[in-house]
């Protein structure tokens, strides 16, 4: 396949994935391994698609951001930091001693991860309880619990925003602050994430931004920003109306299949 069209079905992927309950790790993970895209060549092109789903995330709640630096917004930004905290000691954890390269390069583990989130969704997200708390009520503890449970996100195949948007309805938030504070811990979630990995690779020349090429490296952070926005607001819209199992059932069915390919290929 030409280079141009694994930037755009990568790209595209990862804008959709991010934001649907559906894991972009995982489906990044499978679709390398069906483009045959070597780890090496693929990281430079991995960190601009990211960029491209977090400035979707900026621009969808930039009025909301700006609320944080006036004074009636501070008193949210040290949840945001003890949301945060969690993933970060256990991101870098995994980073240092290459687990994450590791979790994320066997299928079993992806499809695995494609389970959990089918299950987070079945019992978390399509939980018809009345939740009636207002993000600016949210407790200390709440913000922790629903940091604690983005790093279960640190496996491939978890979902980020189902995992964390379903920790938040379960702590009793309302749908719609539940999706913004999940998608405002992702900004330091997916940046800090992106930060680290471009400084480690940078120290060891492993990153090679020249190699996909500077208009496809421009095209794919362009269509992942435009996809991720509305896929953004499909998950919201999906949200409102409760109608999220449909993405349990395909991670389900997905799973199976790269369960399935993981076995075949590891005693072929």
């Amino acid at each position: 396949m030409p280079e141009t069209l694994k930037i755009i079905a990568l790209a595209v992927v990862q804008g959709i994935a991010e934001f649907l309950p559906i894991s972009s790790s995982g489906h990044l993970a499978v679709l390398e391994k069906l483009f045959n895209v070597a780890s090496e060549d693929s990281v430079g092109m991995i960190i601009v698609l990211h960029a491209g789903t977090l400035l979707a995330i900026v621009v969808y709640y930039f009025k909301t951001l700006l609320e944080l630096i006036r004074p009636k917004g501070w008193n949210m930004i040290p949840k945001l930091i003890v949301a945060t905290i969690p993933v970060g000691i256990v991101g870098m954890a995994m980073h240092l001693t290459k687990l994450d390269e590791m979790l994320y390069n066997n299928l079993i583990i992806v499809g695995v991860g494609f389970f959990i989130t089918a299950f987070i969704l079945l019992f978390g997200l399509s939980s018809k309880r009345e939740n009636i708390e207002n993000l600016d009520k949210l407790q200390y503890g709440g913000a922790l619990f629903v940091g604690i449970m983005q790093c279960l996100a640190l496996l491939p195949g978890v979902s980020r925003s189902g995992t964390t948007i379903s920790a938040g309805l379960r702590w009793g938030l309302k749908k719609a602050d539940a999706a913004t504070f999940s998608f405002l811990i992702a900004i330091p979630a997916i940046g800090g994430a992106t930060f680290v990995d471009v400084v480690s690779r940078f120290l060891k020349s492993d990153v090679n931004f020249q190699s996909a090429g500077l208009y496809n490296l421009v095209l794919g952070f362009c269509i992942s920003a435009i996809t991720g926005y509305f896929a953004l607001l499909i998950l919201l819209k999906s949200l409102r109306k409760g109608k999220l199992a449909v993405f349990a059932y395909y991670c389900l069915l997905l799973g199976v299949a790269v369960v399935t390919w993981g076995i075949f290929r590891a005693f072929s």
